[in-house]
């Protein structure tokens, strides 16, 4: 399973519907009922059980669920670290000092 399919599985389990994972997504309602079966397919076991046109995820596919989080955590940190990179902000300042410094030298320092 790829990214992008995971992708559309967890849009799939927030969602309970192929058009609201569609629209999170910007694909299409048929684009996500592709990727599902296909996901199907290749993993050998339903990802979900079809009632009243809501999706209902199997233990197996929470499971895929659990374990894609630290995934698309990482991804996250990453995307942060990359704005901070190209609006040049980076790193961490600590800055300790007594009062008198702390409301008077420090401010004007920090904002030139």
């Amino acid at each position: 399973m790829n990214l992008r399919q995971l992708e559309i599985l967890r849009a799939v389990i927030r969602h309970r519907t192929t058009v609201a994972a569609a629209d999170e997504l910007a694909l299409s309602q048929p684009a996500i009922s592709n990727a599902l079966k296909t996901m199907e397919a290749q993993a050998g076991f339903a990802l979900f059980e079809r009632v009243n046109n809501r999706l209902f995820p199997t233990a197996e596919a929470m499971a895929l669920y659990k374990e894609s989080e630290a995934i698309f955590a990482l991804h996250a940190k990453l995307e942060n670290r990359v704005r901070d990179l190209r609006e040049n902000r980076s790193g961490h300042l600590a800055i300790v000092a007594t009062p008198p410094l702390a409301y008077s030298i420090i401010p004007s320092a920090l904002s030139g």
